[in-house]
């Protein structure tokens, strides 16, 4: 398993469902008119889940063979799927989107491809302290979304603290001291307040949860190998459509992040009685599910994904 720093933590702690329809119910009554989740710069922001070849983290286990071990294993059970992903995951690395502006800014960086065509990555020639002493500087790809002043470093990382990052560079392995103004989104169990924070993950992407493992520990994120995957994971979200379970999910836990099947996983999870409240104006623009695994309830808070 890919490794992971452990996240600061009060307990878990399952939570009253009764209180969190009730606070659900308040919030719904304040509410004026539909509110968009949008960040401090104002964009607007949506959920999504990595699918392959729609983006880096396709390209990169496409380059590990996923997408031809599915074409060449019609009918492949999702055991096999989720162990091939896990194999090009131990080789190849998993993209994480560190935020990189202020990195970029502060140093006066310029791309080696200035005026790319859009639809084309930026490049950059990022210098990184090596934890085993001196520095070296590596050719990364870094995604700049202009209508949220947002740039992205992606990072192909087999694990991460945060003190460090074990990546793959130039098909070696390198560890790195991770900057301090290198932050990645994160996703929060928080008690039935909705305030105090039991647990943080940090996530590698603007993404979505869909479940969490009966103790609190283990997050759940949504991935697309096969052409089935995305309605599975709509019925997860949000109950749309006919019941069934993607391939496989990303389970990030205190330990590290590898891929799990997801039927598996998720087996414990009641997701009928799973609930999705949307951001609003008093919830500073982030979105809370309440999972129900195995008679409790755990809340989750999360932001989205700009555009």
């Amino acid at each position: 398993m890919a490794t992971i720093s452990r996240a600061p933590e009060v307990g878990a702690e399952a939570v009253d469902l009764g209180q969190i329809e009730r606070r659900e119910h308040q919030r719904k009554t304040r509410a004026v008119g539909p509110f968009e989740k949008r960040t401090t710069a104002g964009c607007r922001r949506y959920n999504r889940s990595i699918r392959v070849g729609e983006n880096d983290f396709g390209r990169q286990f496409e380059e590990g063979g996923l997408r031809r071990f599915i074409y060449t294993h019609p009918g492949a059970s999702a055991e096999g799927i989720t162990a091939y992903a896990n194999s090009a995951l131990q080789k190849h690395g998993y993209i994480y989107k560190f935020h990189s502006c202020d990195f970029i800014d502060s140093r006066k960086l310029e791309p080696l491809n200035p005026g790319h065509d859009p639809g084309v990555l930026g490049v950059y020639s990022l210098p990184f302290d090596l934890a085993r002493g001196g520095r070296q500087a590596f050719k990364i790809h870094v995604v700049e979304i202009g209508p949220c002043s947002y740039c992205f470093a992606l990072i192909p990382a087999l694990s991460l603290s945060a003190q460090s990052v074990l990546a793959v560079l130039d098909g070696k392995k390198y560890l790195l001291k991770r900057p301090v103004d290198f932050r990645l989104e994160e996703i929060e169990l928080v008690d039935e307040t909705m305030k105090r924070v039991i647990r943080k993950w940090e996530v590698p992407n603007e993404t979505f949860p869909i479940g969490v493992s009966a103790d609190g520990r283990t997050l759940y994120l949504p991935v697309e190998f096969t052409e089935g995957d995305r309605d599975a994971n709509m019925w997860l979200q949000g109950g749309q459509g006919k019941k069934s379970y993607p391939s496989s999910v990303l389970a990030i836990s205190p330990t590290g992040f590898r891929f799990e099947v997801a039927a598996k996983a998720l087996v414990d999870q009641n997701i009928e009685k799973t609930r999705d409240i949307p951001a609003s104006p008093d919830s500073g623009g982030l979105s809370f599910k309440l999972v129900r695994v195995k008679g409790k309830t755990y809340v989750i808070r999360y932001p989205g994904v700009c555009t």
